[in-house]
Parts: structure tokens; sequence; C-alpha cells
């Protein structure tokens, strides 16, 4: 058995207008992609990767948000899986690792930015479960 890093993905469709008649300032109507790395022992990569893709489906769920929104997040697929070389895992232990190409003279700090910005709390408010009524 080896190790790999699975890395996933997973996507949050929110449908519906929102309830009420103006949303906060903290509402949008984007979907979000989660993007998550998972460790998983396995034969090959291919039962790695299947492995991942029944594990994730089980993170299934649909709720409203706080705008009275469904929100459907579901797993959407496996992006990459990648065989770890080390035969411990220890401190330092590169899991897994991604090359982007970019044409000569790219900003590197453009590619931070578009690749690399994750979502804030307040850009997250969407996807809030709506509070629970007493």
């Amino acid at each position: 058995m080896n190790w790999y890093g699975v890395r996933v993905l997973y996507c949050a469709h929110i449908t519906g207008e929102p309830s009420g008649s103006m949303p906060d300032p903290h509402y949008h109507g984007d979907d979000f992609y989660e993007e998550s790395l998972l460790l998983v022992q396995a034969e090959d990569p291919q039962k790695a990767a299947d492995w991942a893709a029944e594990k994730c489906r089980q993170n299934d769920r649909s709720y409203v948000n706080r705008y009275g929104q469904l929100v459907e997040y579901k797993f959407y697929d496996w992006l990459e899986v990648e065989e770890l070389r080390e035969a411990t895992l220890r401190n330092g232990t590169a899991v897994l690792s991604a090359t982007y190409r970019a044409p000569r003279g790219f900003d590197p700090e453009a590619l931070i930015s578009d690749r690399f910005s994750p979502c804030g709390p307040e850009e997250l408010f969407p996807l809030h479960m709506r509070p629970q009524e007493d």
C-alpha cells in the first residue's frame, strides 16, 4: 500500500432569490468552490481516487442559507492524484505539488491573487445556514 495525495473539488451551488426586501452587504449570488487535499493509502492511484470520490460524496448536503436560498454542497470531482514518495510521513513531507504555466513576464502576484485568494468570512455569508428559530 502506498500513500497518495488526492486533490478534490466541491461546489456549493446556490439557487433561488434571497428572501426579504434587501439582503445585507455581504450578499452576492456567486457559487463557491472548495479544493481539498486528502491523504489516502491505497494499492494504486485509481483506487486512491475511487476511495476519495466515495468518501467525498458522503459529505454532499443541501440546506437553506440565511437568505432563504437552497445551498447544494456537492462533491464535483477529483482533480489530481500524486503518489507520496516518502516511505514515512514526517514534518516537511511534500504532499502535493502543482506546476502552473504563465507567459514570460507574467506577474507572480497576479497568479497568487487569482489562484490562491481564499474567501474571507464576509464572502462566505451566503453559505451560512439560517439561524435556528426557537
